[in-house]
């Protein structure tokens, strides 16, 4: 099966899922799509779809410590906590 896609003729890649089985675990082939994969949509054994990431939905990979230093708490939060505390010692 061949495609014309930004101006370039090239082989579809992708593995074929027919609708039926599409809708049957649409979650996980979604999560499969939202990892990378490419799947082609068959009706008839015809490609009527192509599920891919979105361009640009790839978020960089979390980064442990990008932001030390750069956070901070306001001295209120404590205070008004142990505000709290201190009411809640006194409950009945």
């Amino acid at each position: 099966m061949y495609t014309l896609k930004w101006g370039c003729v090239g082989k579809m890649a992708g593995e074929r899922v027919g609708i039926r089985a599409l809708r049957g675990d649409l979650t996980s082939y979604l999560r499969r799509v939202q990892a990378g994969e490419t799947l082609l949509v068959t009706s008839n054994e015809a490609v009527v779809a192509e599920l891919r990431p979105a361009e640009g939905s790839m978020r960089p990979a979390r980064q442990p410590g990008a932001l030390a230093g750069r956070i901070g708490v306001s001295t209120e939060v404590w205070d008004t906590a142990q505000d709290l505390l201190d009411a809640l010692m006194q409950a009945p």
